[in-house]
C-alpha cells in the first residue's frame, strides 16, 4: 500500500521542486548562444523560492509566483537571439514579454491594459508601450500606419494628436513640451518612426492582415502553455495537500484516493515498451 502511495508522492511541490532544479540546469547548458543586445529595459532573473501552499488549496501569490519559483525562463533569451541585432536600441529582455504575456492568460485578464501599466524608458522619444508601440517626444502613444511587407517593418506616427486635445490635457502637455517649437507639426501625419519586426519581435501580434494566421498561431501556443501549466500546477497543489492531509491524520479515506488507479496489463505493457 504504502509502495502506491509513494508513486504519486513524486508529484508533491517538494519533489517537483527538485526535479525542476535539475530540469533547470539541464535547459540553461542546452541553450547558450549570447543575447546580442546588452542595453535592456528590464531584466528577469531566476530565484528560487519556498512555494507556500495553504490548506484550502490556494497557493500565496498564486500561480504566476509559483511558476517562477520553480521554472527558470531564461533561455528564452537564447533562443530569440536571432531575432535582435546588437545594434538595435534598448530593447525589453525577452523573459520579461514572454511572462508577461503568460500571465496576463493565467490571472485571466482580457486586456493587457488591466493588467499592467504602461512600461516606460526615461527617454520618452526611445519610449514604448506594452505593445512595443512607440511614443512621441512629447509623451503622446504613437498609432500604427501600415505594414511594408518588403523591409518588414511597421510605421508609427502621432497623427499631431496635440492638435485635438482638450483644452486641460494641451496644457499638461505643453508643460512638460513645448508644442509650439515640435519640429513635426509641420508633417501631415506628425512624427514618425519606423519599427523593424527583427529589431522589436512582440510587434509581430501588431502586424495586419498580412500575418494572421501568425498571430492567431501564437495566441493559440499561449493559451495550449497556460491551459497545460494550469492543470499540472493545479493538479500538484491537489497532490500536496492530500499527501500533508494523511500525514498528519492517517486517514484511510485519503489512502483510498492517493492510491493509483488499475492499470490494465496490455496498457503496461505498451506504456514500458515506450
Amino acid at each position: 500500500m504504502r509502495k502506491m502511495v509513494n508513486h504519486l508522492e513524486k508529484f508533491t511541490v517538494a519533489n517537483v521542486s527538485k526535479k525542476l532544479n535539475k530540469i533547470n540546469v539541464k535547459i540553461s547548458l542546452s541553450h547558450q548562444k549570447p543575447f546580442p543586445n546588452t542595453s535592456l529595459l528590464s531584466h528577469d532573473q531566476f530565484e528560487k523560492k519556498f512555494v507556500k501552499i495553504f490548506p484550502n488549496g490556494s497557493v500565496q501569490g498564486g500561480y504566476a509566483k509559483m511558476i517562477i519559483s520553480l521554472i527558470d525562463f531564461s533561455f528564452i533569451r537564447s533562443l530569440v537571439a536571432d531575432c535582435y541585432s546588437p545594434y538595435g536600441p534598448p530593447c525589453y529582455d525577452p523573459p520579461t514579454l514572454f511572462l508577461l504575456d503568460l500571465f496576463r492568460y493565467i490571472d485571466a485578464h482580457q486586456d493587457m491594459s488591466h493588467f499592467l501599466d504602461v512600461l516606460r524608458d526615461e527617454d520618452r522619444g526611445r519610449a514604448y508601450d506594452q505593445k512595443g508601440w512607440p511614443f512621441a517626444p512629447c509623451g503622446l502613444l504613437n498609432r500604427p500606419n501600415g505594414f511594408d511587407q518588403k523591409h518588414q517593418r511597421l510605421t508609427f506616427c502621432c497623427f499631431k494628436q496635440c492638435l485635438n486635445l482638450r483644452h486641460k490635457a494641451l496644457q499638461s502637455l505643453q508643460s512638460r513640451y513645448n508644442i509650439t517649437q515640435c519640429p513635426h507639426i509641420k508633417n501631415q501625419t506628425g512624427f514618425s518612426k519606423h519599427m523593424y519586426v527583427k529589431k522589436h519581435p512582440r510587434l509581430i501580434n501588431e502586424i495586419p492582415r498580412v500575418l494572421q494566421g501568425l498571430r492567431a498561431n501564437i495566441l493559440a501556443q499561449l493559451a495550449a502553455i497556460v491551459f497545460l501549466l494550469k492543470r499540472t500546477f493545479s493538479f500538484i497543489v491537489r497532490i500536496t495537500n492530500q499527501f500533508r492531509k494523511l500525514h498528519e491524520t492517517n486517514d484511510l479515506a485519503i489512502k483510498e484516493k492517493l492510491e493509483p488507479p488499475f492499470i490494465p496489463k496490455s496498457i503496461q505493457n505498451l506504456i514500458q515498451l515506450k
